[in-house]
């Protein structure tokens, strides 16, 4: 009732729980979403589940050095201890949310900042980080900061935007964020596309390298390393090394999701301080994926050698596929994962038709936030997704893909094109 949604029901798993409601947040329309979701797992001690979360958090690169006390009951998960960013306190809870058989999480981890900022300064950089976001940046959000307090006020097109600029706002020393102050306007993404010249320009490769290297310093996952950044046609090439592959991995998504970005050349090397053996090392991938909710190892064979993890098998979807690649480069010590596990094409409900393919991503494009669906066209022939039309900005163009594969596209062929753009970029 008027855009707020609310989600009711039962799940397995808590991760189940959570991905419901960020898709609700990402529809068109919706203002709120209230989740009432109940998470029943399959039942395990409160000692063998405890020791699982200590496990999975020391096989962190990152929340490998955090002191942290874990305490369970019935499947309730406290956390308390110090970290050093709020970034830190979720990340910890990002780890326990991806362990099967938790109910719920209680976060009492505290926040000690090594230094004290005055308001002016968290202002000025929740306002950079609100900038060069690249999901955020046609949005209108101002934030007022009182004590470290900090009062989102504006306008966003959806609730998941809504959610991101909520999350985006806790830098260093601030206390408490409160973005009740954000009016959600469905349509005002596209009213504001609308009101601006068809041209869309592009950003010099100095104002995108500037955008970049602010969002890695912004990241505890990677600040530390300091890749090297250079920008040439809107494409960004990483070089340098880091210690682990999941600073990798989050470096290049960083680095993607910054104003200005058309594509990103990954020229990072993964450089462990120390690289446990191969047999060590396949023995924790493989807890991993036994502990992840959505990953059923008997499905999966493991392999790793010189630190390189080879991932063979047959999974029933694509997300699946990914979410085994995510789940292996988040272990200490990985500095490759070849993921060649194949797809059950019989696995319903993967198994759809040309046209009922066609009307899913129809839809997923009309109710998507981010996407003009006047824009875009869609062809599906033999499973094969072509998109084309003309958008206007690289990111349009990218979360249009995104888009079709939510609704369940495999192949993606994208034709899209943007104004001012030679077509050669896009061959």
């Amino acid at each position: 009732m008027g855009g707020i949604v609310t989600l009711s029901g039962a799940v397995d798993n808590l991760l189940a729980r959570d991905r419901a409601a960020a898709v609700a947040r990402a529809v068109r329309g919706v203002r709120n979403v209230v989740n009432t979701i109940e998470v029943y797992p399959v039942e395990i001690s409160d000692s063998e589940l405890a020791r699982r979360i200590e496990s999975a958090l020391l096989l962190d690169p990152v929340t490998e050095a955090f002191e942290l006390e874990i305490r369970v009951e019935d499947g309730l998960v406290t956390l308390s201890g110090d970290v050093e960013s709020w970034t830190e306190k979720r990340l910890s809870e990002r780890i326990v949310r991806g362990i099967e058989d938790v109910r719920d999480i209680r976060n009492d981890i505290a926040v000690q900042y090594p230094e004290s900022r005055n308001d002016d300064e968290i202002r000025r950089e929740i306002r950079r980080k609100l900038a060069i976001d690249v999901y955020l940046q046609d949005n209108s959000i101002d934030a007022a900061v009182s004590q470290g307090r900090v009062a989102l006020q504006g306008i966003v097109g959806s609730a998941e935007k809504k959610f991101r600029a909520w999350s985006t706002a806790f830098v260093t020393g601030v206390v408490a964020v409160d973005g009740s102050g954000i009016e959600v306007d469905p349509w005002y993404d596209s009213d504001l596309l609308r009101s601006e010249s068809p041209t869309v320009m592009q950003l010099s490769d100095s104002v995108v390298r500037q955008a970049v290297k602010d969002a890695l310093m912004f990241d505890p996952r990677v600040n530390s390393f300091r890749p090297g950044i250079f920008v040439k046609d809107n494409v960004v090439t990483l070089t340098g090394s880091v210690s682990d592959l999941a600073a990798k991995r989050a470096a290049v998504e960083t680095a993607m999701n910054s104003a200005g970005v058309w594509k990103v050349r990954d020229l990072l090397r993964v450089r462990p301080l120390l690289v446990p053996p191969d047999q060590v090392l396949e023995k924790n991938v493989e807890s991993a994926i036994a502990w992840d909710p959505y990953l059923d190892l008997p499905q999966i064979d493991v392999s790793v050698k010189g630190g390189v993890v080879e991932l063979h098998g047959v999974v029933d979807t694509a997300y699946e596929k990914a979410r085994a690649t995510e789940v292996s480069s988040g272990v200490r010590g990985v500095v490759l994962v070849e993921n060649f596990l194949g797809l059950n094409m019989w696995a319903p409900p993967d198994w759809i038709d040309d046209w009922e393919l066609d009307q899913n991503i129809e839809r997923q494009l009309f109710w998507s936030p981010y996407v003009e669906i006047e824009e875009v066209s869609v062809e599906v022939e033999d499973g094969v997704t072509t998109l084309s039309g003309e958008v206007d900005s690289w990111f349009e163009r990218r979360m249009a893909v995104e888009n079709a594969r939510q609704a369940g596209a495999g192949i993606v062929r994208n034709r899209i094109t943007i104004p001012d753009f030679s077509p050669d970029l896009f061959q």
